[in-house]
Formats: C-alpha cells, sequence, structure tokens
C-alpha cells in the first residue's frame, strides 16, 4: 500500500474491547469472565492451566457446533461484578484467580489463572474486579517458582588474639653540658684570625642560648656588649 493522497474512514471501536475467534466446541455467555487459551482462542474463564483471562463477553457466542475461529467473540477490559467467597473489606486490592467463569478466588485454586485485581469488596461473595489485559501485563501460566533454598551459616570467625603490650620507649641519654657562656669566650671568638667565620657559626650554633640569657640575666648580655666595646669590636651608639 501507498500513502494517502486523501482523506480515509478509518474504522474504529472502544480500545476496551479485544475481539477474539471463538475456540471449536465452546459457548460463551453475555456476562461471562472470558480467556485466552494456548491457541489464542476464546474460551469461558477457567481453572486450567494456560489461560489468560481477558474480560467480560460482551455478547453470547455459541460455538458448540464449529471449529476454531468459526465465530468472533468480543471481550469487554474494565471493572466487572463477580462472585467470590469469604472475602472481606481488607481484600481490597488483592489478585484474584479464576475459579470458573463467573466466580473469583483469592488462594489461585490449582492453576492461579489470574482473574485481575479487587477493586471492592461488596460482600463476602462479591466484588468489583478490574480486568484486561494491561492490569497485570499479558501474563501465562506462571510455574510454581518453587522454595528458595535455605541460606548457608556462616562459619565463626576466628579469634582475633591479644594485641601484644607496646614496648617501653627507650629513656633519652642526659644532654651533655654545652659548656658555660661568658663573654670572654664570645670575644675571643669575635677576634680571632677567623673571626668572620667563627663569629657567624659561634652566633648561629648559639643563638637560642644568647636570647634565653637574654631574657634570664639582662645583666650578663649587657656586660658582653661592654666587653665588645671595650676591645673595639663594637662601635657605641
Amino acid at each position: 500500500m501507498s500513502e494517502l493522497d486523501q482523506e480515509r474512514d478509518t474504522a474504529k471501536r472502544a480500545g476496551k474491547i479485544i475481539v477474539r475467534g471463538a475456540a471449536a466446541e465452546v459457548r460463551i455467555f453475555a456476562g461471562s469472565m472470558v480467556a485466552r487459551n494456548a491457541s489464542g482462542y476464546a474460551v469461558p474463564a477457567a481453572d486450567t492451566a494456560g489461560l489468560v483471562v481477558e474480560g467480560r463477553a460482551a455478547k453470547t457466542v455459541d460455538n458448540s457446533g464449529g471449529e476454531n475461529g468459526d465465530l468472533q467473540v468480543e471481550i469487554e477490559q474494565g471493572v466487572f461484578l463477580y462472585d467470590s467467597a469469604g472475602l472481606t473489606e481488607g481484600d481490597a486490592g488483592k489478585e484474584c484467580y479464576a475459579a470458573d467463569d463467573q466466580t473469583v478466588n483469592l488462594d489461585g485454586g490449582t492453576n492461579h489463572v489470574f482473574a485481575g485485581v479487587i477493586m471492592e469488596v461488596v460482600s463476602a461473595d462479591e466484588a468489583w474486579v478490574k480486568m484486561g489485559m494491561a492490569i497485570r501485563g499479558d501474563k501465562g501460566d506462571q510455574g510454581d517458582p518453587g522454595s528458595a533454598g535455605a541460606k548457608g551459616d556462616k562459619g565463626d570467625a576466628g579469634d582475633p588474639g591479644s594485641a601484644g603490650a607496646k614496648g617501653d620507649k627507650g629513656d633519652k641519654g642526659d644532654q651533655g653540658d654545652p659548656g658555660e657562656f661568658t663573654e670572654a669566650a664570645y670575644v675571643g671568638a669575635v677576634a680571632s684570625d677567623n673571626a668572620g667565620t667563627q663569629g657567624i657559626s659561634y652566633v648561629q650554633m648559639d643563638v637560642q642560648r644568647i636570647a634565653t640569657l637574654a631574657d634570664e640575666n639582662k645583666t650578663q648580655l649587657n656586660a658582653v656588649i661592654a666587653a665588645l666595646k671595650t676591645a673595639g669590636l663594637m662601635a657605641s651608639v
């Protein structure tokens, strides 16, 4: 077929209606639940393996003397009132299963043929059921998933043992006496032949000690300064 070059009178029907060929030798009553068998033909809903419930029959179709597909069945999707047993208000929202073409149950019977979802419980024996292919997806018969295997026990964790005692730190050795600082020693270092090198080295090594002495004994530091001035090694300010 080619693309249109004029208007087309396209046939339409309600989106909630499915049309299936009736299976051979079946009679489907108006208002009954209709299912699709493994071959794709419409049959009365029942607790039979391989059936997929699709909705309610819009009208009676008697194909009891015919072959597969001789007659067509209109199947409506929506919310319909069907029989049940032992229902309570708490069953609203639960999945239900086909027991026959007018009865649903909660336990699934033998083959768990999904019928729909209970929307409202009218009484212990009646409920509004939402039906259609989009309710739970187009699922066929579901096999028994089987019991989940038992989870293996974890082995006992080994004893990590006690942490070893932390060794004691060794005692620090006594630091040797750096010797007594005197103004004469300092002046001698500065006045020596290699005063530039020795004086700088002396000052670099003992700058911290000099600073400490400045805090602890200003008198001694003043004596050093006076000795340097007397020796002509430090200008008077």
